[in-house]
């Protein structure tokens, strides 16, 4: 288990990297780990499809970020909305960012409220037998052990997600740490550890017993590691699944015209919401700058509208579920349509018939 989650980046990068497909065109793209597995096996759907090799190296949302505004990917993968008047941020989909833990003979489900979670994290809450998570917790086996916090060590949107949270929640975090895809860990100097990728916290949590860290959905699952449920905005504790993840979706009715749609899935004020969601983007030039070839354009245009776009069987909005992703919701995909007709190569429009609507 430990070897294939340290090999899950070579894995997903090597699609497309040992041969050419028959249109002889390869896409080389670079950046989240969050959707990682998604895009793994969105490459090997759309080679199927249509010939076209996908190499997307998982290094994080930080390195995609700055791979393509080096010119050195045909694409960037982020998790974290990038401000760029050159690049468009395109969402593909949206995940929740789970607790996931290491707490033996635990025997409950266990809690986190929005005090606990900004207090360990603060590092004010050092003790799994605290009283704010007992007081929440009754019934579950608390050990009088300290939490080790597992963080990310890379460049990291799903710790833009994870901070971005707690910086709604806890105006201390907000003042004394901030969001943004690396931060200043105050558990750092109370012996907390750090990893890489998503593979990596799972890693250092499936290793380290008292530990709690932050990954998204897929991860935990897939590693059969225990997640806790997390007070929502209405005050209910909310599993994170597939479902409570698309309820936070469901409330999106207005469409910012940068895209920009994190802020409008974190922490939503509904019933049956969990509260820790973000969505994650494809990052591409509006000119394609960064491409030299037609060919090349042509069959990113394709992926992308592959993409966003769902027949109910085989277009890249269909494989989301079965990796616990939530697709967009139609009107989402209607504006991520629209816009990937307005990208351009050497000023010219690329042909977007094949499977954008």
């Amino acid at each position: 288990m430990l070897k294939k989650w340290l090999n899950v980046a070579l894995l997903v990068a090597a699609i497309g990297a040992t041969a050419v497909g028959q249109s002889g065109v390869t896409l080389n793209g670079a950046g989240a780990t969050f959707p990682a597995l998604l895009y793994q096996k969105w490459a090997k759907e759309f080679k199927t499809q249509t010939g076209v090799e996908i190499n997307y190296q998982a290094i994080g949302s930080g390195g995609g970020i700055k791979a393509i505004q080096d010119q050195t990917v045909d694409f960037g993968g982020s998790d974290a909305w990038l401000k760029d008047d050159n690049i468009v941020d395109i969402p593909t989909v949206a995940g929740a960012v789970t607790l996931t833990f290491n707490v033996p003979a635990l025997g409950c489900t266990l809690k986190l409220s929005k005090l606990a979670l900004a207090n360990i994290f603060l590092g004010k809450i050092r003790k799994w037998n605290d009283g704010v998570i007992a007081a929440i917790n009754g019934g579950c086996k608390l050990p009088d052990a300290n939490i080790t916090v597992v963080h990310r060590s890379d460049g990291s949107g799903t710790t833009n997600i994870f901070t971005s949270y707690l910086s709604k929640i806890s105006e201390e975090w907000k003042t004394k740490v901030g969001a943004g895809t690396s931060v200043n860990w105050p558990t750092d100097a109370l012996g907390g550890l750090a990893g890489p990728g998503n593979a990596g916290v799972t890693q250092a949590v499936t290793q380290n017993p008292n530990s709690l860290g932050y990954v998204e959905l897929i991860y935990a699952r897939q590693n059969k590691l225990p997640v806790a449920d997390v007070e929502n905005a209405k005050g209910k504790f909310v599993t994170p699944t597939l479902d409570t993840t698309r309820a936070a979706l469901a409330g999106i009715t207005t469409i910012p015209a940068d895209f920009n749609l994190s802020s409008e899935v974190l922490d939503v004020n509904a019933d049956g919401v969990y509260p820790i969601v973000g969505p994650t983007y494809l990052l591409v030039y509006k000119d394609f700058r960064n491409i030299k070839d037609a060919a090349k354009a042509q069959a990113l245009v394709d992926l992308l509208c592959w993409a966003v776009n769902s027949n109910g069987k085989s277009l890249g909005q269909d494989f989301a579920d079965d990796l616990d992703f939530a697709a967009l919701p139609s009107n989402v995909t209607t504006a991520a349509n629209n816009v990937v007709k307005t990208l351009t190569f050497q000023g010219k429009s690329v042909n977007t018939a094949r499977f954008c609507k």
